[in-house]
């Protein structure tokens, strides 16, 4: 949508829709596409790996933090009351979801051998 926006705009007002990058452009988007995903990819995947989808799905909560952070940071906008309040309430709650643990589940051997003897195995 935002291409087919920036088209219609560029021919209206005759300004091209896409430019040749600077070589110093060229690099930074080369690097945010191969360096920057390469390792976000092996870190999600590795915390998945360590802690479960549903823990490493809380990540993602940090976002608005992180884009609170980021503004203050550039200096490019201020924070409002309500921004500062979501991103708290969304912080409170990754927090709490990290905290609250798993039910205790047999390992799943002995759960397979509950289920196929109708005994519970012995510890």
């Amino acid at each position: 949508m935002l291409f087919l926006t920036a088209v219609i705009t560029g021919s209206v007002t005759g300004t091209p829709v896409l430019r040749r990058p600077s070589g110093a452009e060229l690099s930074a988007l080369a690097f945010l596409a191969l360096g920057v995903t390469t390792v976000v990819f092996l870190m999600w995947y590795g915390a998945v790996e360590r802690l479960g989808t549903g823990r490493t799905g809380l990540f993602n909560g940090l976002i608005p933090l992180a884009s609170l952070l980021a503004l203050s940071v550039t200096g490019t906008a201020t924070a409002s009351l309500n921004q500062i309040a979501g991103a708290a309430l969304v912080l409170i709650g990754v927090a709490f979801g990290l905290r609250v643990r798993k039910r205790d589940t047999p390992p799943p051997r002995a759960a397979a051998a509950e289920h196929v003897t109708g005994a519970r195995p012995h510890s």
